[in-house]
């Protein structure tokens, strides 16, 4: 079982409100691309809270809007998943117990400066500067240190089947416009409706399904432009975002991706990039 899935499915609603492996001398490319830091300066919140959260009956919940980040009920090793897009236990090593059992709450907004410098990006440009705002958060409030590596795991390549997909081509957006964010979102019991979609939004919304254990999905479709979908009858797993009662029957993903889409999760090994974590603290009071 994927001990995560659930704040994985939380940060992929959060983007609806948005809308080494060494051979001698060589590095492949790493699947899984994690968000590195650009540049020399990171960009920052103006104003941030961080405080403990010692309810445990609290629930995550996760907001981007209007120039604000929060986060409730979150650990440091959630916080670190969304700040550098890591899709599965794997792609994070070197973290100590109390960074998944110790939860806090976090409110920070956006400085003047930041909204003006975002005002243009796209959704998925927008999505990833929030990122990098986080990985300034974390590195200032808990002394977070990291580094990265690369090294040969089991993965999901998704596919393209014999008989070619299913998927109908997106239309285009008109000249000037701004791209709509690739979306999957919940439309149903057991139904996902996907608006836009890019294989890569697709790997990332696969790499949180319970059935693909702890794997990470990579494309190896080909495919490059964006596309409409539905896919019926699957649920992400006891701690997914549609969690189906014990009695409800569903189908194998691996099953309705093949019937439903055209498409095939073949179990191959690739070079993953992976996330180190050298150095944290609990954060600094407010």
């Amino acid at each position: 079982m994927r001990s995560h899935a659930g704040r994985g499915n939380t940060f992929l609603g959060a983007a609806l409100l948005v809308a080494g492996f060494m051979t001698l001398g060589a590095l492949e490319p790493a699947q899984g691309q994690l968000l590195h830091p650009g540049g020399s300066t990171l960009p920052s919140f103006e104003v941030a809270t961080i405080k403990p959260d010692i309810d445990l009956q609290s629930r995550p919940a996760f907001q981007i809007s209007s120039g604000r980040f929060v986060a409730r009920h979150f650990s440091l090793r959630d916080l670190i998943e969304f700040a550098y897009h890591t899709r599965t236990a794997d792609q994070l090593v070197g973290a100590s117990s109390w960074m998944s059992s110790d939860f806090f709450n976090v409110e920070a907004t956006v400085g003047d400066t930041e909204t003006a410098a975002l005002g243009g990006a796209s959704a998925e440009e927008l999505m990833d500067q929030y990122r990098l705002m986080v990985q300034s958060l974390l590195a200032d409030r808990f002394q977070l240190k990291v580094s990265f590596k690369t090294d040969a795991l089991p993965v999901y390549a998704l596919v393209v089947s014999a008989g070619g997909h299913k998927m109908k081509e997106a239309a285009q957006s008109p000249a000037g416009s701004k791209q709509p964010f690739p979306l999957v979102r919940l439309t149903g019991p057991d139904q996902f409706t996907g608006s836009d979609c890019t294989m890569t939004r697709m790997v990332d919304w696969l790499s949180h399904f319970d059935e693909v254990g702890n794997r990470l999905v990579i494309d190896e479709t080909g495919l490059k432009g964006r596309y409409n979908f539905a896919l019926s009858g699957v649920a992400m797993g006891p701690n997914g975002l549609n969690a189906s009662a014990p009695e409800d029957s569903t189908t194998s993903i691996f099953t309705a991706l093949r019937e439903q889409l055209g498409l095939k999760l073949e179990p191959r090994k690739a070079p993953v990039e992976i996330l180190v974590i050298g150095h944290a603290e609990r954060p600094s009071q407010n």
